[in-house]
């Protein structure tokens, strides 16, 4: 009997943590669960952004789309899927140095910059693609996951320049810079094809750059770049 009691305490706590996202600019406080009842359109609501995460606080889509303002995550957040994130700048902004998780099959498209900010960052089924700008643009020490597609974004694909980056499964296809440019690159079962060098001093496409030489494993790239224009020999045109 006590501990059937204790598992109803449990649970009810467990829903007690649990809040209806239903207006742009709603606040998800810190260790709650935010889930979105019915797509969001913020484009022409007050404020920069359609959600708002605190610390330890996680957002799940539930099959919706936010459109026109992005969401933020103030420290550490957890941004589930399915879901569409369109028409903000950025679609996910990220604060300080945290860990941030991005998974279940978010599609982050339409923006400005995909993800853009300075968070240890974890993907997990997610498509950035077809953003003005960068796919995902962080300042953080560390990129990992799986099942991840960049594609076709107007400058970088993944901007990770101090990280360490290590994907299994990751598509990086034709983005208007560099496939991947970070400090160290692991990748397995990945593809990066047809993107561009970004900058005139440049090859005119380089799919992956990195301070360290790469370590591909049964990965597709067209070109690779190192410091000072090293050429890493470990893409098929290198």
């Amino acid at each position: 009997m006590k501990k059937l009691a204790l598992g109803f305490v449990l649970l009810v706590a467990a829903r007690a943590f649990a809040v209806d996202v239903t207006a742009c600019g709603q606040v998800v406080a810190t260790r709650t669960t935010g889930v979105l009842t019915a797509d969001l359109d913020c484009s022409s609501a007050a404020g920069a952004f359609a959600v708002d995460l605190a610390d330890r606080a996680t957002l799940q889509l539930a099959g919706h789309t936010i459109s026109g303002r992005g969401v933020i995550c103030r420290e550490r957040c957890t941004v589930s899927g399915p879901g569409d994130i369109t028409g903000a700048e950025p679609g996910l902004t990220l604060l300080g140095s945290r860990r941030v998780t991005v998974n279940g099959g978010i599609s982050i498209h339409g923006n400005r910059d995909g993800i853009y900010g300075g968070a240890r960052l974890t993907l997990i089924d997610v498509d950035v693609s077809n953003n003005m700008d960068s796919g995902v643009f962080t300042l953080g020490r560390q990129v990992k996951g799986s099942n991840v597609v960049i594609n076709d974004n107007g400058a970088f694909g993944l901007f990770a320049q101090d990280a360490a980056v290590r994907l299994v499964g990751l598509i990086a296809n034709d983005n208007g810079w560099f496939g991947v440019n970070a400090k160290r690159v692991r990748l397995l079962d990945s593809t990066l094809t047809g993107n561009e060098g970004g900058h005139p001093a440049n090859p005119p496409f380089v799919d992956v750059v990195s301070s360290r030489r790469p370590r591909l494993v049964n990965t597709t790239c067209d070109h690779s770049l190192g410091p000072d224009g090293i050429v890493w020999g470990v893409c098929a045109q290198d």
